[in-house]
């Protein structure tokens, strides 16, 4: 596992502890700018792996 696929597993999993914490109703605008920012970083972490992965050799 490197430092990418790392990074990507955290963020999964901040983002899962995140939606544990979340209330049936009225959640607060804090907790849904909280996800949206941990999905763009995932998203970006994922698209970087991708990235790697099409211009490195696998090892």
């Amino acid at each position: 596992m490197n430092e990418k696929e790392d990074k990507v597993r955290a963020l999964e999993a901040q983002i899962k502890q995140l939606q544990r914490q979340w209330p049936k109703h009225s959640v607060p605008p804090a907790l849904m700018q909280e996800l949206d920012e941990l999905e763009e970083a995932l998203a970006q972490a994922k698209a970087q792996l991708q990235t790697r992965g099409q211009t490195e050799p696998a090892k």
